[in-house]
């Protein structure tokens, strides 16, 4: 009787979903733009490079493909996470003056919206290329009778 329990709680616990890695990650809030005093400061722990397209965040992996955007203006940019850095909790991400530049982010308003990408598993067909070939014909000349 024991062993049953046992293996109806292995059976239940092999149906359950452990981590589901298709769901996407969003939030949206405060962008703290990278300033070189910040990291003198000790504000942030890591350093971004202000002239690329450099974005940090505390969870998210180094590597993973997030889209950015700015709700006021509809401005957007896709990208991909560099590092993961600490800095205060009331920013949701660590972004370089390039990206702010580019998406017209203000100090003093920088809110943004964060999507994380994921890339699927669809199996797209390849473009085919057709060639024509070239057909070559040889002539064999006939035996006469």
């Amino acid at each position: 009787m024991k062993f049953k329990i046992i293996i109806f709680f292995i059976f239940l616990y092999s149906c359950l979903p452990l981590y589901n890695q298709n769901i996407s990650y969003n939030s949206s809030g405060f962008a703290l733009i990278f300033n070189e005093q910040d990291y003198i400061n000790k504000k942030v722990n890591k350093k971004l490079n202000n002239d690329n397209f450099e974005v940090a965040h505390r969870n998210l992996k180094p590597g993973t493909t997030v889209k950015i955007t700015n709700p006021t203006n509809k401005r957007s940019i896709v990208t991909k996470i560099k590092k993961r850095a600490n800095f205060p909790s009331l920013y949701n991400l660590l972004i370089s003056q390039a990206i702010a530049d580019k998406l017209n982010i203000k100090n003093n308003d920088p809110f943004v919206e964060l999507i994380s990408i994921k890339k699927t598993n669809l199996l797209l067909p390849k473009k085919q290329k057709y060639l024509k070939k070239k057909k070559k014909f040889t002539l064999v000349p006939r035996l006469k009778k």
